[in-house]
């Protein structure tokens, strides 16, 4: 399930609404639940009933402490590579494009006229607003990749969940 929520992040897109994302943040926070309740549980089953403690304990560091800090700045690292990528191939195809940059600079320019901008700073004001559109899309771009890698770590470490054992009776 979280898998598959992650695979859902990488659809999203600039047009999606704000409700939309929220429901795939619910949806993918139910699916957490669903993955560290049976560790913990699992993990707190095969010890001794005066070591649960230091397990418990144990466990959250590994979980919060290092697996969420390790996990955070390898996909924020990831993050930032991808949209620089992003962000060079959106030029590369501005450049190899057939568009010239006047007619996309004169709906822009003309939006910006409409909000009521008179003046010199018109031309710049147009194209720093479509440099941060581009760069909006060059970010959405790499989460689409981090969820999409995300999706694939999940896919490639469910068969082992088949090796977990129940420890037998003794």
């Amino acid at each position: 399930m979280f898998a598959l929520a992650s695979y859902w992040f990488s659809f999203i897109t600039l047009d999606h609404s704000m409700d939309w994302v929220i429901w795939m943040i619910v949806g993918r926070y139910i699916t957490i639940g669903f993955i560290f309740t049976p560790i913990n549980a699992a993990s707190m089953m095969l010890l001794p009933p005066d070591k649960v403690r230091m397990g418990a304990g144990l466990i959250n560091i590994m979980q919060q402490g290092i697996g969420g800090t390790v996990g955070l700045a390898m996909m924020t690292t990831m993050l930032e590579r991808h949209t620089a990528y992003h962000t060079s191939m959106l030029a590369q195809q501005q450049v190899s494009s057939s568009i010239e940059w006047g007619e996309i600079l004169a709906p822009v320019r003309t939006l910006i006229q409409q909000a009521g901008d008179v003046g010199e700073l018109l031309d710049l004001k147009a194209l720093a607003l479509l440099q941060r559109h581009l760069m909006q899309e060059a970010t959405i771009a790499a989460y689409q990749d981090c969820f999409m890698v995300v999706t694939a770590l999940c896919v490639v470490v469910m068969p082992l969940v088949l090796f977990l054992r129940r420890q037998s009776a003794e």
